[in-house]
């Protein structure tokens, strides 16, 4: 009967053996007593009624309640107990009905027939009628009364109430746990299938909890850290990697990325941490970071993806060496180039006619165009190699940004174009004032980032005004640099900031650059904190503008500090 486990529930299987062995016990006293001589009353009933019934019920129980159950599960049980209602019911009726110990039994089978569904009930309800017309028939026929008192069918009335409750009951927690069931086995299954696409994949792949504690670790990381899953579990992610940061420094809060992820309550994707390897090598990381939450919605932890860009590093490092050491090289011979046909194209030092005057600008101009593609092509390769030999100080970013404007304004200009500059005014009391907008960053790489946007302005407004203004909003300054010209698509506006990527249409073919202007102010604003960001419609103009975190009070005062020991040798 064990194979009842898998096809009914836990008080059903409870019932089907209590039914079996309560007619095997009864099966095993019929015989005992009959061989005694211990049974006197209704022999015969017993022995050729109550006995075969019970043999019946157990051959059912042990031939046919297997097959049965694979097809039909209530049926199967019904079955089974049927034979123990109708032997019970005729036991009741010869020990008298309502005062014997078989009817209280009679009561309880009633009742627990609803554990295996309405169809059991409804069954032996069946069975307990029939058995009151049959008596009904018996006591029309002969006048006597022999269907029982009032209590009895009352009791057995109210038995079948409670039967029928409990079948409700029953077959609502067989339904909820036929869903449950289903739904564990679809979660185990997609558990399974996540389980098993994590382990397959090729990158490192590390969940933790909200504490940083390790509940995901595949296989990848464990060749990766040489840690093994059940002895990486529950430990702090940072004990199994040993993380840095790109500025070579053990991982921070400020710098961890799950805190990052848990802050930003998004995906996040950081590059150049490493982890030190066999023999101190370098392991370089991309890193994708997204929060996990749980069924409620609430913060459960983080998963991470380690990408090792190592190699893409080493080529980077070498095209990049390759670039910085051929743009020096190159510097020098452009140089004098455009030395030489500066002078070529002063009439104090040289004598040429119109149309070789007109050659040797173009090629002043082309000579021009190369020597500030190779200065660029140096400031990316530092960039990117983290070389940049900066100098950061507190500094007024709208007085820089005012000079600036004064500069390329005295600058001859082919276009008409208007350059201006206005300061947003702020209230400090009762007076307005004109914001200082103090930072700390290297001055010189923000002015280069400044003429790049304030070039690009002015390069793609055919006709019109370039406005530059500044502002002091939620402690940072603001430069937003607005013109009137072009526009840019959506689609353009994806791309502006990559490397030598040009916005490519018949308005801006013939436009000169090189394509590296955007990236490096935007590398160069980054690379101090800030961020650059651009709104533009085709045909209406740009506005590209630039953050920068203004400097506290105890840094500008340790900058005036500085300058005055300076100052003072």
């Amino acid at each position: 009967m064990a194979e009842l486990a898998n096809s009914l529930s836990k008080y059903e299987r409870v019932v089907s053996y209590g039914a079996a062995g309560v007619q095997a016990g009864a099966l095993l006293a019929i015989v005992v007593g009959t061989a005694l001589g211990l049974i006197t009353d209704h022999q015969l009933i017993i022995s050729f009624v109550i006995a075969p019934l019970y043999i019946v019920g157990l051959g059912y129980a042990l031939l046919g309640l297997k097959p049965m159950t694979q097809r039909k599960p209530d049926l199967a049980l019904l079955l089974l107990v049927a034979p123990l209602a109708i032997s019970t019911l005729i036991m009741a009726y010869l020990e008298g009905g309502i005062e014997s110990g078989y009817y209280l039994f009679w009561l309880v089978l009633i009742m627990t027939s609803g554990i295996s569904g309405i169809m059991a009930v409804d069954t032996t309800i069946s069975v307990g009628i029939a058995y009151y017309l049959l008596l009904a028939g018996v006591s029309f026929a002969s006048g006597k009364n022999y269907v029982g008192d009032w209590p009895e069918l009352v009791a057995t009335l109210l038995a079948m109430s409670v039967a029928y409750v409990i079948a409700q009951q029953a077959e609502q927690v067989t339904r909820n746990r036929e869903k449950a069931e289903n739904l564990s086995g679809q979660l185990v299954g997609e558990q399974s299938k996540i389980e098993l696409m994590i382990e397959e994949i090729a990158d490192a792949v590390i969940g933790v909890n909200q504490s940083c504690q390790i509940v995901v670790f595949n296989r990848a990381a464990e060749e990766l850290t040489g840690w093994d899953r059940a002895s990486a579990m529950g430990l702090h992610y940072n004990n199994v990697l040993g993380l840095h940061d790109p500025k070579d420094r053990a991982i921070q809060d400020s710098s961890d990325p799950f805190l990052k992820a848990f802050e930003a309550s998004g995906k996040i994707k950081l590059d150049d941490y490493y982890i030190l390897g066999k023999n101190d090598e370098k392991i370089i990381f991309s890193i994708a970071v997204a929060p996990t939450k749980d069924a409620s919605g609430n913060l459960s932890g983080a998963i991470a993806i380690f990408h090792d860009i190592s190699e893409q590093k080493a080529l980077q490092r070498e095209r990049n060496e390759f670039v910085s050491t051929a743009s020096h090289e190159m510097r020098t011979p452009v140089a004098a180039i455009e030395g030489y046909l500066s002078m070529a194209s002063n009439p104090r030092l040289a004598q040429i006619d119109v149309r070789g005057k007109d050659y040797i600008e173009k090629a002043h101009q082309a000579a021009l165009h190369l020597g500030k593609l190779f200065r660029d092509l140096l400031s990316v390769t530092k960039l990117e190699d983290r070389t940049l030999n900066d100098h950061p100080e507190v500094f007024s970013l709208a007085e820089l940004t005012k000079q600036t404007v004064e500069t390329i304004n005295m600058l001859p200009r082919e276009k008409d174009v208007v350059l201006s500059f206005r300061a947003e005014s702020k209230l400090m009391g009762s007076k307005t004032v004109l914001p200082l907008a103090n930072v700390l960053a290297d001055k010189d790489r923000v002015q280069e980032a400044l003429n790049n946007l304030i070039d690009n302005a002015i390069k793609y407004t055919p006709r019109g005004k370039v406005e530059v203004t500044l502002e002091e909003a939620d402690s940072h300054a603001i430069v937003r640099v607005a013109d009137t010209g072009m526009g840019i698509s959506p689609e353009d506006q994806k791309h502006l900031f990559e490397k030598f990527y040009r916005v490519n249409n018949s308005k801006t073919r013939e436009i000169g650059g090189t394509g590296l202007g955007l990236y490096i102010s935007r590398n160069l604003i980054e690379h101090y904190g800030g961020k650059v960001n651009v709104k533009s419609s085709l045909g209406k103009g740009s506005i590209f503008s630039f953050s920068l975190p203004l400097a506290s009070e105890r840094q500008a005062n340790y900058n005036n500090v500085k300058e005055r020991v300076k100052n003072n040798g």
